[in-house]
């Protein structure tokens, strides 16, 4: 992997965790486009995950999916569930080398 898209990534991601932990701070009142607090949790868990994996070298298919939900049941419209995507996909990207 390279180090551009390593950082690259990292800001995606320390930008995703920002904003998921700002909309779970206030306690999934407009959820962002999520069905429920607890599903925001999920994704902020695989958001740290996928960090943390960079940080260990050791990057992982383990952490994808969420994109997939944000994608079929969140508005099309939502900010967050753009943010969350652009992230993953980043990911995705260090994945395919």
């Amino acid at each position: 992997m390279n180090k551009k898209g390593i950082s690259r990534c990292s800001a995606k991601l320390n930008i995703a965790i920002e904003k998921i932990g700002q909309e779970i701070d206030l306690n999934g009142q407009s959820l962002g486009g999520a069905s429920s607090l607890e599903q925001l949790k999920r994704i902020q868990s695989d958001l740290l995950g996928m960090l943390k994996s960079l940080d260990d070298d050791s990057v992982s298919w383990d952490y994808i999916g969420f994109g997939r939900l944000i994608v079929d049941s969140w508005p099309m419209n939502s900010d967050l569930g753009a943010t969350l995507l652009e992230a993953e996909q980043e990911y995705k990207k260090l994945l395919r080398g």
